[in-house]
């Protein structure tokens, strides 16, 4: 019975090659489109899952509440969290710290940028990362050694073993390598190539664990005991902050600042809202979009086949009655039925997943991933597909199976036809459905395409053409940023120089800690800080609102001490315009003049405002401008900044090149253009736009390939009536127009469905920009949206009707 059921449903494809091509192609391209999501998917949902016991591994997040100001919410904590947290709670079975620092590494005569991570001794009891050479316990033993990665020893050593190598660190520091770990998994949250032990002792990580619970901020990592509920330390802030946090610039309770989360490792890369991440982070409504649109689309498929199955029944309707007729019972037709659903399923699968394993080194690097589709060495994904195709083949054949088992033999063998295949409202509404889908990504994509060149194009405050930081984190750096700043000036090409203690766009900024004028202490807040030289505003190009900017020729503006130990320190601030409003000022002109206060330790600083600047996106437009101060410097800072002419930028940073080596021969430059910075900030913002744009044309392509079956299929069986109304005068155009209008008016009940769905969702997605469009602005995208599926339509269904009305009458009269 199986060969007799497999042979019908062959010649029936066979039969019918144009309906089993849209409906194995239909479904292919779904598959491939699920299969390629499904990858992305469950890379997102596997994060850090890779790690032994990472159900027992946390992360302590931190956030600082003050009044009148915005939380500040960090990934990192004090360095004196992780020995507080073991001490107080004994179901936390060890705790590890871990800080991140640029370095410059020196391999005999190269040299290379890097990161660097410094870690506690425990570190590798946390986290057993796998090593493949060398002893990993070695490494933080006693602090001279230092663990690489695969791809670092590879990198510096080829195929020659790396064990036993020294490498110099900012040229102050020597570590023998003793180890060398396997290439942690693009799907973690950090991404490590060097391991070495955070000591105090070490230039490298001096002041990177200061004892203070203001200071020394890195990353706090807790492995509990099998079984412990963390709810004690959730629901005991109060008491910890009170027993152990000390905070000598305020009055306020520290219960009242300092909150303390935990969250599991495998959670942060889509659950955590902190910044200061070791890599970025995504968020679960990403992967859920996704998700939902991997969906769509196969439903798309599904959709089609379920119309075209049950729009094909007319032509299986003697072959139906004369199986009745023999003996077959419903059920039997009922089985029939939905296996040939199932085959055709399972053959698009085969035929979506080649097509997926071609395009996945193209998906890969444009995702910068490295996913996979291997179904033998993944048995749970390969069920996963099983059962996808088992469901897809039931969902798109049982509706069909129903209708056409419920033909009556009696009709069936008098006429070819069977009445009528299915509910016409029942096709009508999966049309409606499909294009509801298409409308809604069309208008979603058109959206986050202009939310994505809206932050790439909006005005930042500043110019970022031609803006060049360049990192001064190296210790050599430091005694001859003088030197090197004034030769940089004397390139033709370099108009200003200046220099700042962050990095631009301003990831992560200091604090400083501020008394407004006439305030009090309880009244304190803290403002984002930054420090720089007298030309740094200069280099940003920006120009004061009220007052003046920092000059070099100004001794007030730099931070003075008095001897009397009883006075304050004296310095200049500037304050952006975000600051002046937090700290009560109307005007800019209204601050100028007025004093701040900053408490210190046992001895405050009083800032004079002597300018206000117009506010800037030193950071990313997904975060609002934060209220910031300025400080003047004449000591060297982390970073330079270059104001660069835009004619001739090759050139100018050979020259710039050529003097670093010439002052600090030991050190690699790490030069970053300021454009291509806040770029890779919205790089993600980018692929999800490209993303909807791709699988948005998936979408449209498989519901228009459904509506094209249908109009063949509309078109084949009303053939006797176009040719009647030809003979008694209908011209082409009035034949193509009646057709066309039949299943466009679908398309114009769908569109206020996907409008309506689309708005809704985008409210959503936009809620994650600080800075975004407005849907209210753009309300001509859902109707081009709109309008575009409608002339989809017309151009899929006006193809068909147009060759059928150009028919000979006479033969569309002998039909049947």
């Amino acid at each position: 019975m199986f060969q007799n059921y497999l042979t019908a449903a062959l010649r029936n494809f066979t039969r019918n090659r144009l309906y089993a091509a849209i409906n194995i192609g239909g479904l292919a391209l779904g598959f491939a489109a699920v299969t390629l999501i499904g990858l992305f998917v469950r890379s997102e949902l596997q994060y850090d899952t890779w790690l032994p016991d990472h159900d027992r591994i946390y992360k302590v997040e931190f956030t600082e509440t003050e009044p009148g100001r915005e939380p500040f919410t960090s990934a990192q904590t004090s360095a004196l969290l992780a020995a507080a947290m073991v001490k107080d709670y004994a179901g936390i079975e060890e705790a590890v710290r871990l800080k991140s620092l640029p370095v410059t590494v020196q391999q005999d005569d190269q040299k290379f940028r890097e990161h660097i991570h410094l870690v506690d001794p425990n570190f590798f009891s946390v986290f057993d990362i796998p090593v493949l050479q060398g002893n990993r316990d070695a490494v933080l033993s006693t602090g001279t050694g230092i663990a690489i990665s695969e791809r670092i020893a590879k990198k510096y050593y080829g195929t020659v073993s790396p064990l036993g190598k020294t490498l110099a660190f900012d040229g102050a520091v020597d570590l023998v390598v003793t180890a060398v770990f396997q290439n942690l998994p693009v799907n973690s949250h950090f991404d490590m190539d060097f391991i070495a032990k955070l000591d105090r002792n070490l230039p490298l990580s001096a002041n990177n664990a200061a004892e203070s619970w203001g200071s020394g901020y890195l990353h706090t990592y807790i492995k509990v005991k099998p079984g412990f509920d963390l709810s004690p330390f959730t629901n005991d802030q109060r008491a910890f902050a009170e027993r152990n946090i000390s905070l000598n610039w305020t009055k306020l309770p520290p219960a009242d600042l300092h909150h303390y989360n935990v969250i599991p490792i495998a959670d942060i890369h889509l659950y955590s809202d902190k910044i200061d991440h070791e890599k970025p982070v995504s968020d679960i409504n990403t992967v859920i979009t996704f998700a939902i649109i991997a969906a769509m689309i196969l439903a798309l498929a599904a959709i089609n086949f379920t119309n075209l199955s049950t729009a094909q029944a007319l032509k299986r309707a003697r072959e139906i009655g004369l199986r009745k007729v023999l003996g077959a019972n419903r059920l039997q037709l009922m089985g029939q039925f939905l296996g040939e659903a199932v085959l055709t399923a399972f053959v698009a699968m085969m035929l979506g997943l080649a097509t997926a394993e071609l395009v996945l080194p193209v998906y890969n690097n444009f995702l910068d991933q490295t996913l996979s589709l291997d179904l033998l060495g993944d048995p749970a994904f390969a069920l996963s597909v099983l059962a996808i195709v088992f469901l897809t083949g039931l969902a798109g054949g049982l509706y069909p199976a129903l209708v056409l088992s419920n033909f009556r033999p009696v009709t069936t063998l008098r006429s070819s036809q069977a009445g009528s295949a299915g509910d016409p409202w029942f096709r009508n509404a999966l049309v409606i459905l499909q294009f509801s889908v298409s409308i809604a990504l069309m208008a979603a994509t058109s959206i986050v395409y202009l939310q994505t060149s809206f932050i790439q194009n909006t005005d930042l405050g500043f110019d970022p053409s031609g803006k060049v930081t360049i990192a001064m984190q190296d210790d050599r750096a430091g005694p001859v940023a003088g030197a090197l700043k004034e030769r940089l000036r004397r390139i033709p090409g370099v108009k200003t120089v200046s220099a700042t203690s962050a990095d631009l766009p301003m990831s992560h900024m200091g604090l400083a800690v501020v008394i407004p004028p006439l305030g009090s202490v309880d009244q304190s807040f803290s403002l984002s800080v930054n420090w720089s030289d007298p030309s740094f505003f200069d280099a940003l190009g920006q120009k004061p609102l009220a007052g003046r900017l920092f000059s070099a020729d100004r001794q007030v503006d730099f931070r003075t001490v008095p001897e009397d130990e009883s006075l304050p320190i004296t310095r200049g601030v500037v304050l952006n315009e975000a600051a002046l409003k937090a700290l009560g000022f109307d005007v800019a002109a209204a601050a100028i003049g007025q004093a701040l206060t900053l408490p210190g330790n046992g001895r405050e600083t009083i800032a004079t405002v002597i300018g206000v600047v117009p506010d800037a996106h030193l950071d990313s437009l997904y975060a609002a401008i934060q209220p910031m101060v300025f400080f003047v410097s004449n000591a060297p800072l982390e970073y330079m900044l270059l104001d660069t002419e835009q004619g001739n930028r090759a050139g100018t940073m050979s020259e710039i090149e050529q003097v670093w080596q010439d002052m600090l021969p030991g050190v690699a430059m790490s030069p970053s253009y300021l454009e291509d910075a806040y770029a890779a900030l919205y790089r993600d913002a980018e692929r999800q736009g490209n993303l909807f744009a791709i699988f948005a044309t998936f979408a449209v392509f498989v519901a228009s390939l459904g509506l094209y079956g249908l109009s063949a299929h509309m078109a084949e069986r009303r053939t006797k009536e176009i040719g009647i109304r030809k003979v008694v005068g209908a011209h082409v155009s009035d034949i193509v127009a009646l057709l066309t209008w039949q299943l466009s008016k679908l398309v114009i009940v769908a569109a206020p469905v996907g409008i309506i769905a689309s708005i809704w969702a985008m409210q959503g997605w936009l809620t994650g920009f600080a800075y975004r469009v407005s849907l209210f602005d753009n309300a001509w995208v859902f109707a081009v949206a709109a309008v575009s599926a409608l002339i989809i339509a017309w151009l899929t269904v006006a193809s068909q009707a147009f060759r059928v009305a150009r028919t000979n009458p006479i033969k569309a009269l002998k039909h049947e």
